[in-house]
């Protein structure tokens, strides 16, 4: 297998890595998460608001490595990490 395939159509369920979430092998899409520059650095109520709902986006689907004990998850939401 081409290491450097990104689309997961093309990765075969025998790769060694296919049970690792986006292992290294992102592929774009133009509906991926992208930050919204007006909520950055921003504390108001209304920017306290978007960041709950893009937390409420990390969930199993997304997490890319289970925390240790006293640790956090991190999550990939598209080529977003959020730790």
């Amino acid at each position: 297998m081409n290491p450097y395939v990104t689309d997961p159509q093309q990765i075969p369920v025998s790769d060694l890595y296919a049970d690792v979430p986006l292992y290294g092998r992102y592929t774009p899409h133009p509906n991926d998460f992208r930050v919204n520059p007006q909520y950055v650095n921003s504390q108001s109520a209304e920017a306290e608001r978007y960041w709950h709902s893009v937390l409420a986006l990390c969930n199993d689907s997304v997490r890319i490595y289970p925390a240790d004990e006293g640790g956090r998850d991190v999550f990939a939401l598209g080529s977003i990490i959020v730790k």
